[in-house]
């Protein structure tokens, strides 16, 4: 029968301490093999980068772009609701009326104000601004009140209310836009537009002469 030999109480004191070393070393190896490349926080976009992001100042939720300001926005909307009245005075035109003259006159007022109308739109898509489809509650009982009249009644109504007064309400909108706006799509859009207005109103003062 072997007698075990105990080990100096110095001799057992070094072993402890190398094997709290051993254990130390591997938990420390265990825990550099986690990955290091956590993905840093995003930076939300809040305060002044936010407001730079959507002028209309709440939040990124709006994509109203910075290049139409306030006025220009609501100028493209009034444009467009004048344009949409006019079209469809225009095809009520040649739908009720008896006169060539009246006729000929709403085919080019259909025409001149579809292509301004598709122009507008590319503006109001090329900077993320919707524009109405429909016409207002205004404009709808405008039509609606030619709708209710017929023959020489209704040609006149239509010369005066549309060739006249609506152009000229339109001719005065472009006109204040064009001096107060910095955009250089919706400059180009009203340079182009209002010679055509101008020409349509001439065209409308002499039909309402005859």
């Amino acid at each position: 029968m072997h007698r075990r030999h105990r080990l100096p109480m110095n001799t057992r004191k070094f072993a402890n301490v190398l094997l709290a070393l051993g254990i130390l070393s591997s938990f420390a190896s265990a825990h550099s093999a986690e990955p290091t490349d956590k993905p840093r926080p995003t930076r939300s976009m809040t305060g002044a980068d936010a407001r730079n992001n959507n002028p209309e100042g709440e939040g990124l939720a709006k994509s109203a772009p910075s290049g139409l300001g306030k006025a220009d926005r609501a100028f493209i909307i009034k444009a467009a609701e004048g344009s949409l009245f006019e079209l469809a005075a225009a095809e009520l035109a040649l739908k009720k009326s008896s006169d060539a003259r009246v006729k000929q006159y709403a085919a080019a007022m259909a025409k001149e104000h579809g292509a301004a109308l598709k122009g507008l739109k590319q503006v109001g898509v090329n900077h993320n601004y919707p524009l109405p489809e429909e016409l207002t509650q205004e404009s709808a009982k405008r039509l609606d009140r030619l709708k209710d009249l017929s023959g020489q009644e209704f040609d006149n109504a239509f010369k005066s209310d549309v060739g006249l007064n609506a152009n000229e309400e339109d001719t005065k909108l472009l006109k204040r836009a064009k001096r107060a706006t910095r955009n250089q799509d919706l400059g180009a859009w009203i340079d182009q537009t209002l010679p055509v207005l101008q020409k349509q109103m001439q065209r409308a003062t002499q039909l309402a002469k005859g």
